[in-house]
């Protein structure tokens, strides 16, 4: 295209843009947001303020896009503006207040965000999303947790069909229950909230990844199971639930099935290591020592590179340390006794205590 009609074409987008009113700018804007193109939104809400500069509703909703964005200060002085301009505050202010109030708590200004969220709750004492927002706020700042689940119940009662209302409830009740505060009720009293979660809205793939968390957790494999199960059925493209489901398989004994599982996730996601090391443990176990000698092979490759750069390297020496231990153990499998001392010198090395008594058992060292 020559310049001269890449030109005429620019003009021609800016002139119909430019016929638009403020309104529909905000239209365009908060179309936007509902399909989660928050840039292009900021975009649009940005050219109705242009077009209006005392619109305010559109600076209330560019607010809420700088938010999606992590954009904190942006939004906050957005709805700095707003709140300067009020003339009378009463309720219908209390949602601006409440999203200032996120705003400051993602921004760390806790006690800022604190007045906010309580002239929210003041203004509007039926505001559930309030007590939602200052939930998180405590959350974050109380040395006693529960006061955030108590804020949380308040929203609950008002709005009881808030999926996102149980799942956070059942969040804060999985961390309290982590240390030592009714640890088993509180667990059981988190799936519940996120079964009722789920019941309010069956689509949400976040939900029953974060059950089957906790099912783990309470020590119930097989409920994490079927959450994977759903899972998979939901997004067959991501790798995560069938490696965590071959997981479970693996400690059940069904090596075939963990194997395809594994497998599975591994075609989906080539890089990732403990695929291979999980296969490799499944495979050998099946009896097929090549199969694991080089599922073993492929972990130590990806576990060096993830050396370089970890910040954990204790916790990657250690995994190399039992990887090169039992690729040696599959070498002694398969009778290669050169490539298994190797092996086990390498993990003696990287500091296995297991690997000198192999050395000693299969190298005479």
């Amino acid at each position: 295209m020559s310049r001269f009609l890449l030109l005429i074409c620019l003009f021609a987008f800016h002139s119909t843009f430019s016929q638009y009113s403020a309104n529909e700018y905000y239209d365009f804007g908060r179309s936007k947001i509902n399909d989660g193109n928050y840039d292009e939104a900021v975009d649009f809400l940005t050219r109705a303020i242009e077009t209006d500069p005392e619109f305010e509703s559109a600076r209330v909703l560019r607010g809420e896009a700088f938010i999606n964005l992590s954009e904190y200060e942006r939004a906050i002085k957005d709805y700095d503006h707003v709140i300067n301009s009020i003339n009378t505050i009463d309720g219908s202010s209390a949602g601006i207040f409440m999203h200032r109030g996120i705003a400051k708590t993602e921004n760390r200004d806790f006690d800022s965000a604190e007045l906010d969220l309580n002239m929210a709750i003041e203004l509007d004492p039926l505001f559930a999303d309030a007590y939602f927002a200052r939930s998180r706020l405590k959350f974050l700042t109380r040395k006693d947790k529960i006061e955030a689940v108590h804020d949380i119940d308040v929203s609950i009662r008002i709005n009881p069909d808030m999926p996102d209302y149980f799942a956070r409830r059942a969040k804060y009740k999985a961390y309290l229950s982590k240390y030592g505060f009714e640890q088993r009720p509180m667990l059981e009293s988190a799936i519940r909230d996120l079964s009722f979660a789920i019941y309010l809205d069956p689509n949400d793939y976040r939900l029953y990844k974060l059950r089957s968390q906790y099912n783990k957790e309470l020590g119930d494999p097989l409920a994490a199971v079927e959450d994977y199960n759903k899972m998979i059925d939901m997004r067959p493209d991501l790798d995560a639930p069938y490696s965590e489901r071959g997981i479970i398989k693996m400690q059940y004994d069904d090596y075939e099935s963990a194997i395809a599982d594994f497998s599975h996730s591994i075609d989906l996601n080539p890089e990732k290591e403990n695929n291979y090391r999980f296969r490799g443990l499944c495979l050998y176990n099946s009896l097929d020592y090549q199969g694991a000698y080089e599922d073993y092979s492929y972990s130590i490759l990806l576990l060096h590179r993830e050396y370089e750069i970890s910040t954990e390297k204790i916790k990657v020496r250690y995994l190399l340390a039992d990887t090169y231990l039992k690729r040696g153990v599959s070498a002694t499998s398969m009778g290669n006794s050169f490539n298994a001392c190797e092996d086990f010198r390498r993990a003696v090395e990287l500091g296995s205590r297991l690997g000198r008594n192999y050395r000693r058992k299969y190298c005479g060292l």
